[in-house]
């Protein structure tokens, strides 16, 4: 888990109080209590944090009226709406950024059993809330959605989560409000956004915790504990030992932790839930800079999917988006100008609201042309040229009755060549090839005949 402990506590107790003196109360008993083991003092924070929202009265979103806020506000005020161990789940997942064990450390469960529950609580947030930022953002262009509004009474928070459902519905099947909910920023992105300036006795109280033995962990946020470490433990020296075997204790141990009053059908809910619920054809490229993908929903039931690539010269489009039952989206892969020329292996990954994924490999060739420019000064054309690889032709054109070719060659001051009018207008461009064959040409350029 990366950042400062400070930080994390206080920014945590933050966002989910609001109150900068509260906040700074919480965190410094969460410092206190981590001690030397720093990964526990989110955790500590988080108990810390939700105790206190729970005796904060709720938001009355009954009398409170829209034209008293604006986005940031309505969001905060959205995310009020949802349970005290919602938000803290969310908080915790954007401060551990993708360290998952410091996630579940903080939530009391299993790694892979925080991820599983906070990308669920994320897609409802965006299924639930989001949806009412769209209507108070207004319809845009979409009739259909001015429709929906104009039916409904709008003035408070209230009235707009009870038209959220039916402004989600709308979405699923509308382009323009669906491009609309991609490219507006998630009440969840308002909840988490932002830091704040550490107050200096929750400086005092990190260096000071530093020295500190650190109090048991919290119990789990959602009640049930991270499971018998030696138990875990137990079940990995076996599989060391006995792959198979052990593979097989392993799951059992798991499924017994997770639902202690199951029968045999519990390892195959556990492998049902580890299941793709997404498949990916194999890439196909348009095209020198662009590839698609089909990615199809293989359930029936509706999945909310976020796709990514394993490189930051590819960008997939649409990044998230819905599925319904047997449903299919297109997925565009695009290079872009920052991609490394020659063959290239990425993936783009697909993931779920069950925390599945499913990956496939790109293996792109990328070509760039020549980088090219040129500019006469009266007939003498100055060149400048950026290649990643080998050049293996400059040429300068020019057209007066006829068309002419020169060899461009390379001078200490640059790139240079000389015009040869004849008495007339001359139009020139100029031409670069590289060692792979990519051609990048200059636009047309016209001087008059008396030039030079």
């Amino acid at each position: 888990m990366a950042g400062d402990p400070a930080e994390l506590a206080y920014g945590h107790a933050l966002a989910m109080l609001g109150d900068p003196e509260a906040g700074a109360d919480v965190a410094i008993t969460a410092l206190r209590r981590a001690g030397r083991a720093r990964r526990l003092v989110l955790a500590h924070a988080r108990q810390q944090a939700v105790a206190r929202a729970a005796d904060y009265d709720p938001v009355d979103i009954a009398n409170l009226r829209l034209v008293m806020l604006d986005v940031a506000a309505l969001a905060a005020t959205l995310a009020s709406t949802r349970s005290a161990e919602e938000r803290a789940a969310l908080d915790l997942r954007v401060r551990v950024g993708g360290d998952l064990a410091a996630l579940g450390e903080a939530l009391g469960m299993r790694p892979n059993d925080a991820n599983d529950r906070t990308t669920a609580i994320a897609a409802d947030w965006e299924q639930e809330l989001d949806p009412a930022v769209l209507a108070f953002s207004g319809p845009g262009d979409c009739e259909g959605l001015a429709a929906i509004l104009d039916d409904a009474s709008s003035e408070t928070v209230a009235d707009l989560l009870a038209i959220a459902p039916t402004v989600a519905a709308h979405a699923q099947d509308c382009v323009a409000c669906s491009d609309r909910m991609r490219a507006m920023n998630s009440v969840r992105s308002f909840f988490s956004a932002g830091t704040a300036e550490v107050p200096p006795p929750v400086r005092d109280a990190s260096r000071v915790s530093r020295r500190l033995r650190p109090s048991a962990a919290p119990a789990p946020l959602y009640g049930r504990a991270m499971g018998s470490r030696i138990r875990w433990r137990d079940a990995v020296t076996f599989r060391r030992v006995a792959v198979v075997a052990g593979l097989l204790v392993a799951f059992v141990a798991i499924g017994i932790a997770i639902r202690p009053d199951d029968d045999s059908t519990s390892v195959a809910t556990l492998t049902a839930a580890r299941a793709a619920d997404v498949t990916l054809t194999p890439p196909a490229q348009t095209d020198s800079v662009n590839a698609s993908i089909e990615l199809r929903n293989a359930t029936d039931r509706r999945t909310t999917y976020r796709a990514a690539t394993s490189v930051d010269w590819l960008r997939v489009t649409p990044a998230r988006g819905t599925l319904g039952p047997r449903a299919a989206q297109i997925l565009t892969i695009t290079a872009l100008d920052s991609a490394p020329e020659g063959d290239n292996r990425a993936t783009v990954t697909v993931t779920t609201v069950s925390g599945a994924t499913t990956t496939r490999e790109l293996v792109w060739h990328i070509d760039h042309a020549p980088d090219l420019a040129a500019s006469a000064n009266g007939c003498s054309v100055s060149v400048n040229v950026v290649e990643e690889g080998d050049l293996t032709s400059l040429v300068l054109h020019w057209l007066d009755t006829i068309e002419h070719q020169l060899d461009i060659t390379h001078r200490p001051d640059g790139y240079e060549a000389m015009l040869e009018p004849e008495g007339h207008p001359i139009t020139y461009w100029v031409t670069a090839t590289d060692a792979r064959g990519n051609v990048a040409r200059t636009a047309d350029q016209t001087i008059p005949a008396d030039a030079c």
